[in-house]
């Protein structure tokens, strides 16, 4: 397996597949192009039904077109090649003509390895700033500086900080931030503190949110066929779920909780298998 960097950023492969996090990392990590963004786009899902179908020279066999790792230093969403040129089509004429003269370049042998490219590391003053957000992480949230680190590690796709690019300093630091208040950034790889770092009251309060969500939608969205059983019944579940839906949606709100929209529900395959019901949420939440 050849590795493919772009922008100082190197692009985690895994089974011919690439991650279109460190593909958003290269691009400048704009938050109008975030992956999640592109794949909800109607030609994206057009184009992943057309490369999945069986038969396709495109694929090697049994290869995946999407593949979303959770975990570990492999977490990310993964996309085949054909998919990589298409979000990078997306972003911009210039990034697209970076990325497909990088992977010609690596087709081809005449890649540079990252060993052999000029030293990209920050000085100790450029990283002040972030060292200062991971000190108020660690005593905020209560965790060890090795964890905090990871996380950064991880997110950028880096050994140590002093990897991380200056040009994207300013995005790790609103990163760290991001996790000590608990809000969330990109949704690609790491949301916010993992579920074992976050406060237990809290993960008990997103849990009860989520899934009583999901229940009252489910009501509400079927509430034609329960109608059909006793309309008097079908009336109070209605009223029931869409308080329901309303009164866990301010909680969510007030608590930093992220909820898929109301459209998210309203195509919901609630009759599809597991592996369906994957799909959908990797192409919509």
């Amino acid at each position: 397996m050849r590795t493919v960097s772009i922008a100082n950023i190197t692009i985690r492969q895994t089974e011919n597949l690439y991650s279109l996090n460190d593909l958003h990392r290269a691009s400048g990590a704009e938050n109008r192009h975030k992956p999640s963004l592109w794949l909800k786009n109607q030609q994206s899902i057009d184009l992943v039904d057309e490369i999945s179908k069986a038969g396709n020279p495109a694929l090697d066999k049994n290869q995946h077109v999407i593949k979303v790792v959770k975990g570990g230093n492999q977490s990310g969403t993964f996309v085949c090649k054909e998919l990589v040129y298409a979000y990078a089509t997306w972003v911009s004429a210039k990034f697209f003509l970076q990325v497909i003269r990088t992977f010609d370049a690596v087709i081809s042998g005449s890649l540079h390895t990252p060993e052999a490219l000029p030293s990209t590391q920050t000085t100790i003053d450029e990283r002040r700033g972030l060292v200062d957000a991971v000190k108020l992480l660690v005593a905020r949230c209560g965790i060890d500086y090795s964890a905090a680190y990871r996380m950064v590690h991880q997110r950028f796709g880096v050994a140590h900080i002093d990897q991380i690019t200056a040009p994207l300093l300013p995005a790790a630091v609103a990163y760290v931030h991001s996790l000590t208040l608990q809000s969330g950034l990109n949704g690609e790889v790491l949301d916010r503190l993992p579920e074992n770092m976050q406060p237990k009251p809290l993960r008990n309060l997103q849990g009860a949110v989520i899934n009583s969500l999901y229940c009252a939608e489910f009501i509400y969205q079927h509430r034609a066929a329960i109608r059909g059983l006793n309309r008097r019944l079908a009336a109070t579940l209605h009223d029931h779920a869409a308080d329901s839906i309303m009164f866990l949606r301010n909680v969510a709100e007030q608590a930093g909780i992220k909820l898929p929209d109301s459209e998210y529900f309203e195509y919901f395959p609630w009759d599809g298998d597991s592996a369906e019901k994957a799909r959908y949420h990797q192409l919509n939440a």
